[in-house]
């Protein structure tokens, strides 16, 4: 959801040449984005698959507008880290969605 958001904002915003080359539209983007997969965390209840992907995808928003590299480890390991708590760290559902998101963000980094 958010990064199909942000791919669309991004592609409206670069349809105005204006726009597109003196302002930083993957900023407004990533900000749209944002607010966006917030919009779909309050609509869609909160479940720990949902609130795991908001906080994933907003460190790497953040990342976009704070001039961070967007793929890196520490990213994952943040959102691990904020949504690992108490006993939920526990049940299988959290350890494959998170293992999951580990080893593609390892994989991802190292090819890049």
């Amino acid at each position: 959801m958010g990064g199909f958001l942000f791919f669309t904002l991004r592609f409206l915003l670069a349809l105005f040449p204006i726009l597109a080359l003196n302002f930083p539209i993957w900023k407004w983007a990533a900000n749209g984005a944002i607010l966006g997969a917030f919009g779909y965390l309050t609509i869609s209840g909160g479940s720990f698959a949902t609130l795991r992907s908001f906080l994933m995808i907003a460190i790497f928003f953040l990342s976009i507008l704070a001039d961070q590299q967007v793929i890196a480890l520490s990213n994952v390991a943040l959102a691990d880290h904020c949504v690992f708590r108490g006993d939920c760290r526990f049940y299988a559902g959290s350890q494959c969605d998170c293992g999951a998101n580990r080893n593609l963000s390892f994989s991802t980094g190292a090819i890049l």
